[in-house]
């Protein structure tokens, strides 16, 4: 499935919804049936590789040098030690 990252905001929530389709056929035809469920694979991955922003995570290696979460700014000024 693709995502068109261009458009999603920023802050966004991705959420998936299951819409079962079934056949209903004679005398079941009026029958709600409540006992369907879905599920994510959990092999499944998600692939942000082309999008500008995409970092590999975890990656520890991106707060080595920021400070994060002792500083206010990234470029460590305004640091008092």
């Amino acid at each position: 499935m693709s995502l068109p990252l261009n458009s999603v905001a920023l802050q966004s929530r991705l959420q998936l919804r299951y819409m079962f389709d079934y056949l209903k056929q004679g005398e079941c035809g009026d029958i709600i049936i409540d006992n369907m469920r879905g599920s994510i694979d959990p092999e499944s991955t998600l692939d942000f590789s082309g999008y500008d922003h995409f970092m590999a995570m975890p990656n520890l290696g991106v707060f080595k040098d920021s400070g994060f979460p002792f500083t206010r700014l990234a470029d460590l000024s305004q640091t008092a030690v």
